[in-house]
């Protein structure tokens, strides 16, 4: 419930371009993340967090906040369980 709540809030949608294409690229190279996963965090480029319920991206997270900071991006892996407790967005 507390998802499909979350999902109602994201209102902007990131068109796929030659840029997102090779963060991804770099992601899988450097933190061993592939496909679709890789596109999806390099789509959160321009955010503050990259939200998730994956346990393998969680288990990544460290090597992909550090690799977007590196890259120029401030996005941090976080898990929805840990996003919603820390910043009580449902108070």
């Amino acid at each position: 419930m507390e998802v499909s709540e979350f999902i109602t809030i994201c209102v902007e949608h990131v068109d796929l371009s030659e840029e997102i294409i090779k963060l991804a690229r770099s992601i899988e190279d450097g933190c061993r993340i592939t496909g679709a996963d890789a596109l999806h965090i390099a789509s959160s480029r321009d955010t503050k967090f990259f939200i998730t319920c994956d346990g393998f991206i969680i288990l990544k997270g460290k090597c992909i906040t550090d690799f977007m900071k590196k890259s120029g991006y401030g996005v941090e892996v976080i898990s929805i369980t840990k996003f919603v407790e820390a910043k009580r967005i449902w108070e």
